[in-house]
């Protein structure tokens, strides 16, 4: 589908906030399908007052038709390191197969490019690979794995160059990608919680810490 042909706006942080109702019931809808399959994803259970927590700080742009909010995605930038972290895309299933994450994707990635954005950070389900296969379309490379609290998954986490001179090769994508997911899932387990050698790891670390402050 053309984006010129679509209406595509910018959402700045209080056109987000006013209109946390419409947002929260899209993600529910959008995500339900991972919900069915046991998958645990934050926008699953989204509230309108936990979408008003989602969408501070946070800027976006969405897809209407006929004044109805059927696409969106999110991303909160860091305008001193110059990068973005997405936080979630959401399309209303009733409007699926048109390719509107992919022309909403090109368009975010433009504004974000525009914005003075070097590099976008997303990340998504290891379980859902159709939006790991999504995410590398439109030239995600996937450098790491990640584990969060709340979930019942391992997350693949996905880099884009928006600028060419932050481009990095496949192969170092790969070897970060392998070296990260190694090291997750010696510490992890799939829902955030750490393993033995992920608590050693965290007295050995931050403990000794806490003992210094204590005693300072």
């Amino acid at each position: 589908m053309d984006i010129e042909n679509l209406n595509i706006r910018d959402c700045d942080e209080a056109y987000l906030m006013e209109h946390a109702d419409e947002f929260s019931d899209l993600c529910v809808r959008a995500f339900a399908e991972h919900a069915e399959r046991g998958v645990k994803m934050g926008p699953c259970y989204m509230t309108p007052e936990k979408w008003k927590k989602w969408a501070v700080g946070c800027i976006g742009q969405c897809i209407t038709e006929e004044n109805k909010i059927i696409a969106i995605w999110l991303a909160r930038p860091n305008y001193k390191k110059k990068t973005a972290d997405g936080r979630l895309l959401a399309i209303d299933p009733e409007y699926k197969g048109r390719h509107l994450g992919l022309s909403l994707s090109q368009s975010f990635s433009r504004k974000l490019r525009d914005m003075g954005m070097n590099v976008f950070h997303t990340d998504t389900s290891l379980k859902a690979p159709h939006v790991v296969k999504f995410h590398k379309s439109y030239g995600c490379k996937a450098v790491g794995m990640g584990s969060w609290s709340n979930t019942n998954y391992y997350s693949v986490l996905f880099r884009l160059a928006l600028n060419p001179e932050y481009e990095i090769s496949d192969e170092e994508a790969e070897r970060r990608f392998k070296r990260s997911a190694r090291l997750c899932k010696l510490r992890f387990n799939e829902d955030g919680s750490r393993k033995l050698i992920g608590k050693l790891e965290y007295a050995l670390l931050f403990i000794p810490r806490m003992i210094y402050r204590m005693l300072k």
